[in-house]
């Protein structure tokens, strides 16, 4: 817009000088002289004044180009790096923060299955007592034995081991030890000693190895869930690098265009400069050129500067530094767009390339993935929330052997000898009344199954949508690529006429920068058209989930964390 206003103000301002001063219209003839007076009227005076003043405003050398010329230098003095796109994935790869943080999550999954795991670790326990009582004697007790008071004590240990099996049985095997001494009757230390073991059987509600390793494989379906969703972020990352680079690569070709742009302007006025020399064109025909030059340098300047932010865009993720700061260095891609390369997609046969690459997204996306575990994962809190409206009804046995003897040694022998011992056997149960809340959680459950089924059955289409539409826009883009570059040739060919009827003085500056600008337009356009098919091809690999396949990335998790060791968890900490 502001090119097309600086036009026309020249024009305009040509028109007038055109009809005011004999000196630009040499080719016309001489309009009638004006009879003399002796004194000049006002608006006489006032008109010739404002043709000075228009013929100062538009000379030729009012332009001055020098201080755009050391601009547009100055934005090509910095260091420069050359990737290529195989440089760029793989930098990506190792600094990409978010691909970095990405790789972080399956550790997480993994533990939190280890977590799950814990359920059945044993536990370990102990208790350690101590009691001194003393007590007064009733008066029958003070008639008959003269005793008045009775102080006794107490010492005991317990120490036990509990826990969980997978199919639900639970178990505690509990040893005692201690002694006990009175002041009644004189009675030395008696010592006691007991090993037992008691057993819980769920027979219903809580019953077998699936209910009882339910969360465990929730779990480790979230494991394999957060496998896609990497390889999920990797993708959307990945193409995301991989459209900056070629849009960075259409940035820097659109400074070439602009460049050439500024050589054909240049050129222009190279020929009006000629022209004026030997007398066949006017300053207003070296103006206006000049003022093309202009133009042209500023938008060789603005494309420059948008070639530089494309770069900061793809170093940024690229995580580039230079000495801890973000890089100041310009990327400089060594690829360049190839619409001939007809290997992702075969457009001779598009309805078969398009139903083979709609089956390659139902196997590699990895929504497909997540969509199947979090179905799984419903699935078994469906059969979880089932097993537990079920009764509850327990079969439970306990045995244990005890000692007894005034020495240490022989109690604990009595253990062995079974001096004493007992068993029990039973069974305990329990019925919920209307039992909401076990049959509120199964209703929900089966909800979210539903749901979950539905969802799958959303994303297959949403992505057989994405491929579609991946697709067409590849074919698109390369119809665009072909035409554009017809359009490139004829404006080319369109300039070079003009230019020959300008020699001839045929045609007008104004046309030939006007012709020159429609031809920096079609390159554009084109150059606009090869990006598009390059991110097109991206998107259609994204949307198949072939990217990273294509661009032989494997799917790498990060180190994971390893568990404290278990003497170093339960270390007493203070701080």
């Amino acid at each position: 817009m502001r090119t097309l206003k600086l036009f026309r103000t020249l024009a305009a301002g040509a028109a007038v000088l055109y009809m005011a001063c004999p000196a630009f219209g040499a080719d016309e003839p001489a309009p009638p002289p004006v009879p003399a007076v002796e004194d000049a009227s006002p608006a006489d005076v006032a008109a010739s004044a404002e043709t000075s003043g228009l013929k100062e405003q538009i000379s030729a050398d009012l332009i001055d180009l020098s201080a755009l010329q050391k601009a547009a230098e100055e934005q090509l003095n910095r260091t420069q790096e050359r990737m290529s796109l195989d440089d760029v994935v793989k930098a990506a790869l190792r600094q990409n923060p978010d691909i970095i943080i990405a790789s972080m999550e399956p550790g997480k999954a993994e533990a939190d299955v280890y977590t799950a795991g814990g359920e059945f670790d044993p536990m370990a326990q102990f208790s350690l007592k101590r009691s001194r009582a003393i007590a007064a004697t009733n008066s029958q007790i003070q008639a008959i034995t003269g005793v008045d008071t009775i102080g006794s004590t107490n010492n005991e240990g317990v120490a036990g081991l509990g826990g969980k099996l997978v199919y639900g049985t639970q178990y505690a095997l509990q040893g005692t030890w201690g002694y006990e001494e009175s002041s009644y009757g004189n009675l030395g230390k008696q010592y006691n000693a007991m090993l037992g073991l008691t057993l819980t059987q769920p027979v219903l509600r809580g019953f077998g190895k699936k209910y009882g390793t339910v969360r465990i494989e929730q779990a480790k379906n979230m494991r394999t869930m957060s496998d896609a969703q990497l390889r999920l972020a990797m993708l959307n990352i990945i193409g995301d690098v991989v459209k900056s680079y070629w849009n960075l690569v259409g940035s820097v070709e659109a400074v070439k265009v602009a460049q050439e742009s500024l050589r054909n302007a240049e050129r222009l006025m190279q020929i009006n400069e000629a022209r004026r020399r030997i007398g066949t064109a006017a300053d207003i025909e070296v103006l206006q050129s000049k003022a093309g030059v202009a133009v042209r340098q500023s938008e060789w300047i603005a494309t420059t500067t948008r070639s530089a932010d494309a770069s900061d865009m793809l170093k940024q993720q690229l995580a580039l530094q230079d000495g801890g700061f973000f890089s100041k260095a310009i990327i400089v891609p060594t690829d360049r767009p190839n619409p001939s390369n007809g290997g992702l997609f075969d457009f001779t046969n598009y309805d078969e390339s398009l139903d083979a690459s709609v089956k390659r997204a139902l196997v590699n996306r990895p929504e497909i993935t997540m969509s199947d575990m979090e179905l799984a994962n419903s699935q078994l809190e469906v059969y979880k929330s089932r097993n537990e409206m079920m009764p509850q009804f327990d079969v439970v046995g306990a045995y244990g052997q005890a000692g007894r003897d005034e020495t240490q040694s022989r109690a604990l022998q009595g253990i062995w000898d079974k001096q004493n011992f007992s068993y029990s056997i039973g069974v305990q149960g329990a019925v919920a009344i209307n039992n909401r809340a076990a049959r509120g959680a199964n209703t929900r459950a089966r909800i979210t199954e539903r749901q979950s089924e539905e969802r799958r059955k959303q994303t297959e289409i949403a992505l057989q949508t994405a491929v579609h539409v991946a697709a067409r826009g590849v074919k698109t883009n390369q119809i665009l690529v072909e035409s554009n570059r017809q359009a490139v040739r004829l404006q080319e060919a369109n300039v070079t006429a003009e230019e020959k009827r300008l020699r001839l003085g045929v045609t007008t500056s104004f046309q030939v920068l006007q012709i020159q600008q429609d031809l920096t337009t079609a390159r554009l356009q084109e150059l606009r058209a090869l990006i598009s098919y390059e991110t097109a091809l991206v998107d259609l690999q994204i949307a198949d989930g072939s990217l990273l396949d294509n661009l032989g990335i494997k799917l790498e998790v990060s180190d994971t964390e390893t568990p404290v060791g278990y003497w170093e968890s339960i270390r007493p900490r203070w701080e």
